[in-house]
This record gives structure tokens, C-alpha cells and sequence, in this order.
């Protein structure tokens, strides 16, 4: 059962590594009004994004 976890959170992984290696962004942790997100920085304008309640939050730095 635990392998099996453990599997499927590889592949997840592996999933997100790659689309974030063809799209040329990267997952990074994020101060949104004082809470912690994940949010996207696009490695080729330095743009970052989040999405906050139900909404896209565009914070370029």
C-alpha cells in the first residue's frame, strides 16, 4: 500500500517537473498578504503568478 503511495507521488512529480521543464516555469513559494502559496514564476519574463480566491493574482516583480 505504501509503495503504491509512494509511486503515484513519483509520477505526480516526475508529471509536474516536466511540464514545468517544457513550459519554462517553476513552482515557488509565495507571500500572498501574509499567507503562504504556491505560485508560478515564468522563467522568461520573471513574471510571478498566484491564484487567490477563485481569482488570478498577477504579481510581477
Amino acid at each position: 500500500m505504501i509503495d503504491d503511495r509512494k509511486q503515484e507521488i513519483n509520477t505526480v512529480l516526475a508529471f509536474i517537473q516536466n511540464i514545468c521543464e517544457k513550459t519554462d516555469i517553476a513552482l515557488i513559494p509565495y507571500d500572498l498578504h501574509g499567507t503562504d502559496v504556491v505560485a508560478i514564476m515564468d522563467n522568461k519574463t520573471g513574471k510571478v503568478y498566484a491564484i487567490c480566491r477563485d481569482k488570478e493574482a498577477d504579481h510581477g516583480r
